[in-house]
């Protein structure tokens, strides 16, 4: 990865500027035109480094504050269909496939739901049960946000 790539990444992981020149912005701490950090950033996400450019929205504040993880009892040869369903289901914005650990922890498949209440919430797991079949699981209700930021996943000193 070229030097200013790595740059262009750490300057952005954590957003870009809330500015009406953003890229202009980026390239003017970088010494980079607003045409080269568009460029770059295509370059980047054409070749699979980045995979998503979007917009992070506090979902709290717009009034979603039922959030609940739902770990699911599927059977191993069903995993990859329900996980498929319970994906493309409104309101889960992560799915996971996990380790059973036998005698302690039974479920294998893990999904966040959010909703504008928790009976919303429970409702989308009673409609992923109709649609699946898959009947056997826990939900754990958030109680408290400690943290909630992206992770920092490179420096400009990393290899």
């Amino acid at each position: 990865m070229k030097g200013d790539d790595r740059r262009l990444l750490v300057s952005i992981q954590n957003g870009i500027p809330l500015t009406e020149t953003p890229f202009r912005d980026i390239g003017a701490s970088m010494g980079l035109s607003e045409a080269d950090v568009k460029a770059r950033l295509l370059a980047l996400i054409a070749d699979g480094t980045i995979r998503r450019f979007g917009a992070r929205i506090d979902h709290r504040r717009l009034g979603i504050v039922a959030n609940a993880m739902v770990c699911w009892n599927v059977p191993e040869d069903d995993v990859e269909r329900t996980g498929r369903v319970i994906s493309g289901y409104p309101g889960v914005t992560h799915c996971y496939e996990r380790e059973v650990i036998p005698g302690a922890w039974e479920y294998n498949l893990f999904c966040v739901i959010h909703g504008r209440s928790a009976a919303e919430v429970e409702q989308g797991v009673r409609d992923i049960e109709e649609q699946t079949g898959i009947t056997g699981h826990v939900i754990l209700f958030s109680k408290k946000k400690f943290k909630h930021t992206p992770a920092a996943i490179i420096t400009e000193n990393d290899p």
